[in-house]
């Protein structure tokens, strides 16, 4: 079977085409204008292939079904359903859900949304490189704590507002490292001076070197925002890092990190993830028994199933 992956989210495509046993070509774009509109248009209708599967269920996807590309397995990610489907994109989103062959949810939360326009869905955990992302040995405590908050600073659905204040609560002593990017830098860069943290800034790191980052770091800090499950926090997991992170109450049963109620709760998690030595690495074992579901040679073997199932309808 010849596949073709069209776009890329949080680098799955990426993972996933190094594991499975067919030939993949992958299509990839940007958030530039000109590459995700002519440019992704022209390489979709060029692209000759068994099956389509297409990274975010928005314009890229749309294009793929009007030059009549079958079968088409589409992937959710997000917010492509949680905020884009009651948009003005809102139309081409549901005719999206409707018309592709099967769709794999990254995130279970929005499931029940797109079954609304389809039965044809499950939830597919964010799968991740396991060559990429291995555990490494616990480091040994310096001066200070180092915690690294991985995700966009963003205060919305990210929410690294609360993620900061909680830091501020914890009464150790702390040396945030946060990646410098997402839409509130300037108000964050306000937030931290405020709030009187000791941050290290940033640049973005490539995705091949990013798990050193990871490793670097006492404890990593995924978000308290809508509560879905980050790629980020997976990648910290299997680095076997303890995690401190908000879930969306219900739908995460077996990951074994929390639902909070208030910022207090999540500042008292980091403080005893950080001065319990053995909870933390109760907590790190935890995560590591976890995350094997995530691995990308293991969720291949769901994938091919998917794809001759698709092929087959």
């Amino acid at each position: 079977m010849k596949v073709c992956m069209i776009n890329d989210i949080c680098w799955m495509a990426e993972a996933l085409s190094k594991y499975l046993p067919y030939d993949v070509k992958h299509i990839p774009r940007s958030r530039e204008v000109l590459s995700k509109t002519v440019g992704i248009t022209a390489r979709i209708l060029l692209a000759e292939a068994d099956l389509y599967h297409v990274f975010y269920v928005l314009q890229d996807a749309y294009l793929a079904l009007k030059m009549g590309r079958k079968p088409i397995v589409g992937h959710a990610c997000g917010s492509d359903v949680r905020d884009t489907l009651h948009s003005k994109w809102g139309w081409m989103v549901r005719h999206n859900l409707k018309n592709l062959d099967y769709v794999l949810s990254s995130q279970p939360t929005i499931v029940p949304q797109i079954r609304q326009y389809t039965d044809k869905v499950e939830y597919f955990p964010i799968p991740i490189d396991p060559q990429l992302f291995s555990a490494s040995p616990f480091p040994e405590y310096g001066a200070e704590f180092r915690v690294l908050y991985s995700s966009p600073v963003e205060f919305g659905v990210k929410g690294a507002d609360k993620v900061m204040q909680a830091v501020s609560l914890v009464n150790q002593p702390i040396t945030l490292t946060v990646i410098r990017y997402g839409p509130d830098l300037e108000k964050a860069y306000e937030l931290s001076r405020r709030l009187g943290l000791r941050v290290r800034w940033i640049d973005r790191q490539p995705h091949s070197s990013i798990a050193d980052c990871y490793c670097a770091a006492d404890l990593v800090l995924g978000n308290f925002g809508v509560g879905q499950l980050d790629t980020t926090v997976i990648e910290a997991m299997a680095c076997g890092r303890p995690v401190v992170h908000h879930l969306a109450s219900g739908f995460y049963p077996n990951v074994p990190l929390r639902s909070y109620q208030s910022v207090g709760e999540f500042a008292d998690d980091i403080e005893k993830l950080l001065m319990e030595r053995k909870a933390a690495e109760q907590q790190v074992q935890r995560q590591l028994d976890y995350v094997k579901i995530h691995y990308a040679d293991h969720a291949v073997k769901r994938l091919v199933e998917v794809y001759e199932q698709a092929s087959q309808s």
